[in-house]
């Protein structure tokens, strides 16, 4: 699963799409972009599913672009995706030359901020800036993936934790409470009157370590969020 995904024009803009690789690579961003990591014997469905593992489209704006059946189709799943759970991918257009676009690009990408790049002079710096936004998204993204994935481990624990602590009651109501359950029919027939006094305190310990327990495992969880 790559970091961004470089969608452009592979014969008009493969040289900035080549750059824009390379710099992020180096940051230890991973990138995805054809024909380099397409898959020839599953073309289409190699990249539908590296747009969809994805943390950033980078996409690649020129005449030719906007004119690829192929470039639009790849701007309309990460706009799907991005439309499903805006922190999934990110979306981040580099238009060309302030080259013209069609109404049907401009309504694809219209929410996005647009980076410019032309041939003048201080490209390179934008191009920097391109870069470090598009590595500093992705790894926001990676954090947040990490995040998630110590939240699960932590919610599986909490939840082994939980089951130990039901496990515990039960026990403590059928080794305290049960063996008074099953005499109190013979109360009366043996002059057990101490009985009540001894349920009574059996029923005060038993909610006092429900409580207790309870407390702790509230500690647990809340020092853990």
């Amino acid at each position: 699963m790559a970091d961004v995904f470089i969608s452009y024009h592979t014969k008009s803009a493969k040289n900035i799409a080549d750059q824009l690789c390379s710099e992020l690579e180096s940051r230890g961003i991973s990138c995805w972009y054809a024909p380099r990591d397409v898959d020839p014997g599953a073309y289409k469905s190699s990249i539908a599913a590296a747009i969809r593992d994805c943390k950033v489209f980078l996409l690649i704006l020129n005449p030719e672009a906007d004119k690829s059946e192929q470039v639009k189709d790849e701007v309309h799943l990460a706009r799907r995706i991005y439309d499903e759970n805006q922190k999934v991918i990110t979306i981040l257009p580099i238009r060309l030359n302030h080259c013209h676009l069609s109404d049907e690009m401009y309504m694809e990408i219209s929410r996005f901020h647009m980076f410019e790049i032309s041939n003048e002079s201080g490209t390179p710096g934008k191009l920097m800036k391109l870069v470090k936004a598009s590595a500093g998204i992705a790894q926001n993204k990676k954090e947040r993936g990490k995040n998630k994935n110590a939240l699960a481990c932590y919610a599986k624990d909490i939840a082994k934790i939980f089951m130990k602590f039901i496990i515990m009651i039960f026990k403590i109501i059928c080794i305290l409470v049960l063996p008074l359950w099953l005499l109190e029919p013979f109360e009366e027939l043996f002059d057990l009157s101490a009985l009540s006094s001894i349920k009574a305190i059996v029923s005060t310990l038993y909610t006092l370590i429900l409580t207790i327990a309870t407390v702790i495992l509230i500690i647990v969880i809340i020092k853990g969020i």
